[in-house]
């Protein structure tokens, strides 16, 4: 009499044994590896005059602000580049260094190093703009991550 019911004990552990192993998130199923590329989930913006608008930020040991924006065109006239090293100080980012140019298409570039106060964050907002017959009809603008220095 014993014996019937030690199977159907062993029949139900057996089951549940297994219902773990498929439902739990340790199975294997869920070991497997998933690259995520950067494709996956890039927004690229789609503009009508302006082809590229590129930009770099970095601070070096020694306290040295780097940074580079480049723009490009293949409708425009005339390209004109902004960037602005910014600091964080006292709840608000305020600009403490600017460079500039204005060039005719199909390229226009600005870049330069300022040196910075340790303690502080710093990031840099660059404005990119492209100009037909004087007038702007495109622009763009990009905020870099802060640094703390």
């Amino acid at each position: 009499m014993i014996l019937p019911y030690a199977k159907k004990i062993t029949a139900i552990f057996l089951s549940i044994l297994l219902m773990c192993i498929f439902i739990s998130p340790g199975s294997a199923l869920a070991n497997q590896e998933y690259v995520v590329t950067p494709e996956d989930h890039d927004i690229k913006p789609m503009w009508d005059y302006i082809l590229t608008f590129s930009n770099a930020f970095d601070i070096t040991d020694q306290g040295k602000a780097i940074a580079d924006c480049t723009i490009t065109s293949f409708d425009a006239d005339e390209l004109s580049v902004e960037i602005n090293l910014e600091q964080f100080k006292d709840g608000v980012w305020r600009t403490i260094k600017t460079w500039s140019n204005r060039e005719p298409a199909p390229h226009c570039g600005v870049g330069g190093s300022w040196y910075v106060m340790s303690g502080y964050y710093y990031r840099i907002y660059s404005i990119g703009k492209a100009y037909k017959n004087g007038v702007v009809v495109e622009q763009t603008s990009y905020v870099s991550p802060s640094k703390k220095y």
